[in-house]
């Protein structure tokens, strides 16, 4: 009997679980779609999903493009889910795309939900806050539905597996595996978790902990190689001085007043001539700042780390694009102009930790600002940004039809979102 009822609770345990993941699966779908119903409803492909990683899969094959640098990059995530996307119809492509960035995103809800956060973040409810103002996260428009861009949601994978709680089942040793590898091969990101992960092992000191800073240092040592055999050198001319001002525009308009108030509420402070202030701007980012280095000194272990960890990702950017881009510290600084990307994962770190802050925060005037914050989000923020931008493609569906219909051999220009951008694709 005993044995019965062990196997009955492990059973039911098992059925609980399967069911949790469908249930935050099918909700992160949901939402993403919900939020994006173009991206289902009329599907293309955008940017470098077409033009770079499908176009090269389709026309050079899938094996001779899986491990070939990008930017002076691996990209393994991209290339793997072009190559898969060979086995489909040319048309149901970016509906795949699609779907694998959703799987991303499913993938860090089950990491923010689960028990394995449960050291950083005890309280469950909590947990699951984080998770709606993850997927619901204003000023994320840029990051939203294209394999080019999902690699920010990687990003913000990789130090969660970093953060989250040694795991002790086998399949979510499989997990992180899996989550490291798709990481550390694609873009620039090992390079940030890397000191995370080895100061992390440092503090724990276990072995799974160790494993995981040493594949992180692997793949950090891979991608520096790929790097320097494509550096061709630092531009003579710099735009040194614009990087302060920018930062600090940066810092107050897309993580400060986009992360609360939506790329929508920026735009229209943006438009405010106060807002031109610098002293104005200096005085947000002075009070973001603040308010970071109050969630790292109260959670140094975790969503410290996090923060840390958006705020390297997020300098890193700004200064690779105002020191080597003439045009950086315009765009950087203003909504909608392609650069809230960027600012993604210190937006989620500093969501997540104003969320924390209401729960956790024993100080009652830190937890009411924390709470009036977060109230801002959840009642301008959200809203406002709810419905994603759409990038038409004028001509991409009777381009389609024309690569149907064309001869072997033939190549055939397909246009795609955003504006000015094909891909090219030789029928076979």
């Amino acid at each position: 009997m005993d044995s019965l009822a062990a196997e009955l609770h492990t059973l039911g345990k098992t059925a609980r679980l399967l069911i949790g993941v469908l249930l935050l699966s099918a909700a992160t779908a949901g939402i993403a779609i919900l939020r994006s119903p173009a991206d289902v409803l009329a599907p293309h492909f955008f940017a470098e999903d077409g033009a770079v990683w499908y176009a090269s899969a389709y026309n050079a094959g899938w094996l001779a493009t899986l491990v070939l640098p990008y930017h002076g990059m691996n990209m393994l995530l991209p290339r793997i889910t072009a190559a898969a996307s060979l086995l489909l119809p040319l048309q149901a492509v970016p509906v795949m795309f699609f779907g694998v960035s959703v799987a991303l995103r499913a993938a860090i809800v089950g990491y923010v939900a689960s028990s394995r956060l449960a050291e950083a973040v005890p309280s469950r409810f909590t947990r699951y806050a984080m998770c709606i103002l993850y997927l619901a996260m204003p000023n994320s428009w840029e990051v939203n539905a294209s394999m080019s861009n999902a690699m920010w949601h990687l990003a913000l994978l990789g130090i969660l597996v970093i953060v989250a709680a040694p795991p002790h089942a086998k399949g979510w040793k499989i997990a992180d595996g899996v989550a490291i590898a798709a990481v550390g091969l694609t873009g620039p990101f090992a390079l940030a978790c890397l000191p995370c992960a080895v100061g992390l092992a440092l503090l724990r000191r276990t072995r799974w902990s160790t494993g995981v800073a040493i594949a992180f240092a692997c793949a950090a040592l891979l991608q520096l190689s790929l790097l320097a055999e494509n550096f061709h050198g630092i531009p003579a001319a710099l735009n040194a001085a614009a990087l302060p001002s920018t930062i600090a525009g940066a810092l107050a308009g897309q993580v400060a007043i986009g992360g609360l108030t939506g790329a929508h509420g920026y735009a229209l402070i943006h438009g405010a001539v106060w807002w031109s202030n610098p002293t104005v701007e200096a005085a947000v980012a002075a009070s973001l700042l603040f308010l970071l280095g109050w969630i790292i000194a109260r959670h140094p272990r975790d969503l410290g780390i996090l923060v840390v960890y958006g705020l390297a990702i997020f300098l890193a950017g700004i200064v690779n694009v105002t020191l080597l881009d003439a045009h950086s510290h315009v765009s950087l600084t203003a909504p909608y102009v392609g650069s809230a990307r960027y600012a993604f994962v210190l937006i989620a770190a500093f969501l997540w930790g104003l969320a924390s802050l209401v729960t956790m925060e024993r100080i009652v005037i830190m937890r009411c600002l924390a709470g009036i914050l977060v109230m801002v989000v959840a009642g301008f923020g959200i809203p406002g940004d709810w419905l994603y931008p759409t990038f038409p493609a004028p001509g991409y569906a009777p381009a389609l039809q024309t690569f149907a219909a064309a001869a072997p051999g033939t190549a055939v220009t397909v246009p795609i979102a955003p504006e000015g951008w094909s891909m090219v694709l030789v029928k076979k």
